[in-house]
């Protein structure tokens, strides 16, 4: 009698396995876009760092800073400069696509941003003597 209930439970591991698995998969995949994302959304924290830094001492801030950040990213990457009292912010954007087929259905296209700020140098202090 011990025997009868063994047999039905043979391919009980099985099944949860196979049931199991892909959703195992796709929160695998899920991960590793998160850390894509996570790591575009740092870069872009860095580059609007290195163009701000620019921008503050040139005497055209957008273009330099625009030339800073397609000169690091590419074409792919949207910027906008603003000067305002003396503050510079470069603000950096792009779309990530997801680029896992099995997530671009389920998940939406993600902004990538990244802004910073600094006060902009007097222009006197690189004039030429």
């Amino acid at each position: 009698m011990s025997r009868q209930p063994r047999q039905k439970e043979r391919g009980q591991a099985t099944v949860e396995f196979a049931l199991l698995l892909p959703l195992v998969v796709c929160m695998s995949f899920a991960l590793f876009e998160i850390a894509i994302i996570m790591t575009d959304h740092f870069r872009a924290l860095e580059v609007s760092r290195i163009a701000v830094r620019g921008a503050s001492t040139a005497p055209d801030p957008g273009a330099s800073a625009a030339e800073l950040v397609h000169r690091t990213l590419g074409a792919k990457a949207d910027v906008a400069t603003t000067v305002d009292d003396g503050l510079v912010t470069v603000s950096v954007s792009w779309q990530h696509r997801i680029s896992l087929a099995l997530l671009s259905g389920l998940l939406p296209t993600v902004t990538i941003r990244g802004s910073s700020s600094m006060l902009q140098e007097p222009q006197e202090l690189f004039a030429q003597n």
